[in-house]
């Protein structure tokens, strides 16, 4: 059987179909769910939590057509996601309230298979508050030549319906404006608690600045930054380490600012032209580290170093689609969104329905060492150009700001870290390591042979909370791997065969 609807980025037919899930152990960002039309093909869950991705196939009747905002709990267990239609919670039941999100003649239309909005809903856990989160979300107009028109909030409580969740506050409006098509993402304050989420007005240079705090929200300001105005939607991104936000948009113009956690200012703006290859740009991600930043569009990725004196001319090619079909023509496995996974690897899909994803596997290192590899995540079913809307959850507060005037309570910091490895053995350099530093913290990770040498050294970030190591050239033998942050240490035995 064969399914047809409208994506509106690129305004034809797609087809689409569903693949399957399951559940990782690290944080907030470790299950995808992915695909469509699970009565003729598998629906996806991507699982990050075992130590590896593992790609699986479930029954869920919720279907994914490039919007997805999903949740886990900080253990990594499913809690709730959606696709702007409906909520599910983590049984794939509609969640208690949950249904009836966005109304409206453009989501009544898209109601079979869900929102055709990349970056249209975002979840955030409420600031000081153990069960509730807040979701972002909108849809589109035809009034307007399908630009939003209104930006919703919905509250989860997950304390309701036997700890399944219920929608407590629904389709409650935030900001009425003619916004950008998707674009939603934020940022943790600099006092470690509250967020900032941006939101971008249509067709000029003003951005929408809406401030959560443990009140809900309390602020919304606007700025305008200057520079060539977009007219057609793209994505946005915050850097892990909160410094930076960047926006893409259709006519291949990238947009790099210096963010003030503090005060939610953007400034010192780098516009930095392209020569566009389709009428819309595609994805937008930071590396792990903060230093990378890559954009894709849809025969091409390039990668930006953020620490050169010059940005813009420190641009690298680092792919052509390769013109690969998945599975088969007219189902190109192009490039299109991308966004981080809990693993350190930046994942890409593409502009239609395909069974395939990209990886960038090493997306800290600079030119072609960051190892993109065209459609190497086989997925049980078709996947029309979805990926969850994630942000950094585990960013901290910025120590020694003037902001960072909120008193955190230590006695709940894990001094081994949780500190997992895998594999150990390791053969092949390739080596995946799990933790949990102390809150706004920084740590090192070294390895030490068995004179006492260190033979590997690598900063933490204090977001982070998984890296995926390509290590050095190490004869076989037994090593040690420490982790140092705030005055701790943890040691454990890795083996090198």
């Amino acid at each position: 059987m064969k399914k047809t609807f409208s994506i509106f980025f690129l305004l034809l037919p797609f087809l689409i179909i569903v693949f399957s899930f399951r559940s990782f152990s690290q944080g907030f960002t470790n299950i995808w769910q992915l695909g469509y039309d699970n009565t003729t093909f598998p629906v996806s869950v991507v699982d990050f939590g075992s130590g590896q991705l593992i790609i699986d196939s479930i029954e869920r009747p919720m279907n994914f057509a490039s919007e997805e905002a999903i949740i886990c709990d900080s253990a990594g267990e499913l809690l709730f996601y959606t696709n702007g239609i409906y909520i599910a919670n983590k049984n794939h039941d509609t969640m208690q309230n949950g249904s009836g999100l966005n109304p409206g003649p453009f989501t009544s239309d898209h109601s079979e298979f869900g929102l055709p909005i990349f970056q249209g809903a975002l979840i955030l856990p409420w600031p000081d508050s153990a069960n509730k989160y807040i979701l972002f979300h909108h849809t589109l107009d035809y009034s307007t030549a399908l630009n939003p028109t209104i930006l919703h909030s919905s509250t989860i409580n997950m304390s309701l319906d036997g700890g399944l969740g219920g929608v407590v506050n629904k389709n409650d409006t935030v900001l009425e404006t003619v916004m950008e098509i998707g674009e939603l993402t934020g940022c943790k304050h600099a006092n470690g608690r509250d967020w900032w989420v941006l939101v971008h007005k249509h067709s000029a240079d003003r951005y929408y600045k809406i401030l959560i705090t443990p009140l809900g929200i309390t602020r919304i300001d606007s700025q305008s930054v200057g520079g060539p105005i977009s007219n057609y939607g793209g994505s946005a991104a915050f850097s892990p380490d909160g410094k930076w936000f960047a926006t893409f948009d259709n006519l291949s113009k990238l947009r790099l600012y210096d963010f003030d956690r503090c005060t939610g200012l953007l400034s010192n703006l780098r516009y930095i032209n392209f020569i566009p290859d389709s009428i819309v740009a595609g994805g937008l991600c930071f590396s792990p580290n903060s230093t990378r930043l890559y954009a894709s569009q849809h025969t091409d990725v390039y990668q930006f170093d953020l620490t050169a004196a010059n940005i813009a001319s420190s641009r690298k090619h680092i792919a052509t689609w390769d013109g690969y079909y998945s599975p088969y023509p007219p189902y190109a496995c192009d490039f299109w969104w991308m966004m981080s996974g809990p693993d350190g690897k930046i994942y890409l899909n593409s502009g239609s329905s395909v069974v395939d994803l990209h990886v960038i596997n090493y997306p800290d290192n600079l030119d072609t060492l960051c190892d993109l590899q065209q459609h190497s995540i086989h997925l049980p079913g078709f996947n029309n150009s979805t990926l969850p809307n994630h942000i950094n959850y585990w960013l901290g507060a910025d120590v020694g700001s003037s902001c960072d005037t909120i008193l955190t309570n230590n006695e709940s910091e894990i001094e081994n870290f949780n500190l997992q490895i895998f594999p150990n053995p390791v053969s092949n350099q390739a080596l995946n390591i799990f933790y949990r530093l102390p809150q706004s913290t920084d740590g090192t990770l070294q390895i030490i042979d068995v004179n006492g040498r260190m033979v590997y050294n690598y900063h933490l970030p204090m977001w982070s909370t998984q890296q995926s190591l390509k290590l050095p050239t190490l004869n076989s033998g037994i090593y040690t791997i420490l982790i140092f942050a705030d005055g701790k240490k943890i040691a454990k035995k890795l083996i090198i065969e």
